[in-house]
């Protein structure tokens, strides 16, 4: 380990780096590619399944009535 890298100025050099790219499921599980609905289109169907949304400056508030 490099003993002043705590302290000042690194001496490691980085000649060299690898990389690859991501699968292309990385994050999602297969199959799931669909609709990204909208706030306002989510906020209404929680209201009409019986939510109540509250929407404020500091946030969304979802509660079941």
């Amino acid at each position: 380990m490099n003993n002043n890298a705590l302290k000042g100025e690194s001496t490691i050099k980085v000649k060299e780096t690898y990389c690859g790219g991501l699968p292309k499921n990385v994050g999602f599980p297969r199959g799931m590619d669909g609709y990204i609905m909208p706030k306002h289109e989510y906020y209404a169907e929680l209201r009409k399944n019986g939510y109540e949304v509250e929407i404020t400056d500091n946030g969304v508030f979802v509660t079941k009535k």
